[in-house]
């Protein structure tokens, strides 16, 4: 027992910076690593999990690792160029979509109460989201639906609306 508090009192020196197999000039041209907290890590293993998933693989590779690292870190350097630059993202607010997706699909069931049917087609829905005050994005309204298990495909240009 003793030897247990001792090991998880001790700290180690950080693995080396050097990847196997990668020669120190390659080292030099990428950027400086940035800090990782414990959430983050949490995150980037369950990303690399569904990564290997992706590729039916039972275990996680190196390579399932580095495309996710290199997909984060290419999100993470288009946020902080963005951000530098000022530029003001032509899409809504994620909360201002959350709140356009909330009306839409009350929009939605009262409509579908009201008629007594629930399957549309997308020009009905298009209709129902202008009567909500979204007049532009209407399309990726009614794709977030269907991914939140709000509407479902039924067809070309043909979807239900699940009740509440």
């Amino acid at each position: 027992m003793k030897g247990a508090c001792c090991q998880s009192e001790h700290r180690s020196s950080p693995a080396p910076k050097q990847p196997a197999g990668q020669p120190a000039s390659q080292l030099a041209s990428q950027p400086a690593s940035q800090p990782v907290d414990h959430l983050q890590l949490l995150g980037l293993i369950g990303l690399s999990q569904a990564r290997a998933r992706l590729d039916l693989a039972s275990t996680v590779t190196p390579l399932h690792v580095r495309d996710v690292i290199a997909v984060v870190t290419e999100s993470m350097a288009q946020t902080r160029l963005g951000a530098a630059s000022g530029q003001a993202s032509a899409a809504p607010s994620s909360s201002s979509k959350k709140s356009q997706l909330q009306s839409f699909v009350r929009m939605m069931q009262m409509r579908s109460a009201a008629l007594g049917r629930s399957i549309f087609e997308f020009e009905e829905l298009k209709e129902m989201g202008t009567r909500a005050g979204i007049m532009t994005g209407i399309s990726n309204l009614v794709e977030l639906a269907n991914l939140g298990g709000y509407l479902l495909k039924k067809g070309v240009n043909m979807y239900e609306v699940v009740p509440d």
